[in-house]
């Protein structure tokens, strides 16, 4: 189940990400989602921080590697994208070195690069995008 934890809660998870060239990092502006097992245990996060008003940016996503191929960071990528939806998101960025899995989600490649190479990527929320995800919010 995904659900919005504080940073303690996925910090365990730091260290592998970091060998994935992710970062989990204690930010106050991020806000943290996992993944957690029937038995509690947090298996997958991913951070949603606002940029700008209306301008949100995905960060951090990583699951464990014996839970990776189940869907779990799809599960991750909606929830963070329900949120966003939420707090009145028009445009949603994220920095990838494995931009295939945000391809596949309708994630455009602005064309941009970061400094280490992670693709620059965004997700425009238009009411069309936001019926088809199903996603009902008051910026909508």
């Amino acid at each position: 189940m995904v659900q919005i934890l504080p940073y303690s809660a996925v910090a365990h998870l730091t260290d592998a990400a970091r060998t994935d060239g992710v970062t989990i990092e204690d930010d106050p502006a991020t806000e943290w989602f996992g993944y957690a097992l029937p038995d509690g245990r947090v298996v997958a996060a991913g951070g949603l921080k606002e940029l700008l008003p209306g301008m949100f940016r995905l960060r951090g996503a990583f699951t464990l590697p014996a839970f990776r191929a189940l869907g779990i960071g799809g599960l991750l990528s909606a929830s963070r994208i329900q949120r966003a939806t939420e707090r009145g998101a028009v445009v949603i960025e994220t920095h990838s070195k494995h931009p295939p899995f945000y391809l596949a989600q309708g994630w455009m490649d602005s064309g941009e690069r970061t400094a280490s190479g992670a693709w620059v990527l965004r997700f425009v929320l238009t009411r069309e995008v936001a019926d088809d995800l199903g996603i009902h919010s008051s910026a909508s």
